[in-house]
């Protein structure tokens, strides 16, 4: 015959299991959070990286004394940074490399490559511009005039590819293009500038973003 307990002491008996249990380090009920109530989690904090793209490409010719025997060649690339989506919002990309490989035909029709990178430290979001330089000596020699023959730019952030990259509208063929320029600029390797190694470094009207530098590493070597 069963046995009914007073009510005391059902409760004081519940009581003391419920604290055995704890003890043990039994698990919480189904569906009981693993943190504190309104802790974020460590994904919400993390986000997603802001984006890249690049916006246009221009080309000129320009000397920074008005002396035409003076005249680069310059490639303007204007980037933007979109901001990331949802929760932790992004304004920042870190580390945006752009490279940029273009092919020049002199006037007997032989083609040369030339490829360099310049690395920003970071980006805010929003429009930045970054240039490189062909210089004078090339632009007479081959008689270049202000677009190349065929061009590629691609972007990175934190050594992550950017999709897509931004080619040249008569790019037969975008992978093969790339696929040999960059085996035959290494021959050139030097001579496609960053701005930051011209004469227009400190010029400011055109105002750039501060970037990695490494020539000064390579030195030591």
């Amino acid at each position: 015959m069963a046995i009914e307990l007073p009510a005391a002491t059902r409760a004081a008996t519940s009581s003391a299991e419920e604290s055995r249990a704890a003890s043990a380090g039994a698990k919480p009920a189904a569906g009981a959070a693993g943190r504190r109530a309104g802790d974020p989690s460590a994904d919400a904090l993390k986000g997603e990286p802001a984006r890249v793209e690049v916006a246009a490409v221009r080309f000129t010719t320009l000397s920074p004394s008005g002396n035409s025997a003076l005249t680069w060649q310059e490639t303007e690339i204007e980037v933007n940074v979109r901001p990331s989506t949802g929760k932790g919002e992004n304004r920042f990309a870190n580390r945006v490399k752009v490279t940029l490989t273009i092919a020049e035909d002199n006037p007997t029709g032989e083609r040369s490559y030339y490829r360099t990178s310049a690395e920003a430290v970071a980006l805010e979001v929003g429009r930045s511009n970054i240039r490189f330089y062909l210089p004078p000596e090339i632009v007479r020699r081959d008689k270049l005039h202000s677009e190349p023959k065929l061009y590629a730019v691609e972007i990175s952030t934190s050594g992550q590819a950017m999709a897509p990259s931004k080619f040249s509208s008569n790019a037969p063929d975008a992978t093969v293009f790339l696929s040999k320029a960059v085996e035959e600029a290494k021959r050139n390797n030097g001579i496609l500038l960053p701005q930051y190694l011209t004469p227009f470094a400190y010029d400011s009207n055109k105002p750039a973003p501060v970037f990695v530098r490494l020539e000064r590493d390579a030195d030591k070597n």
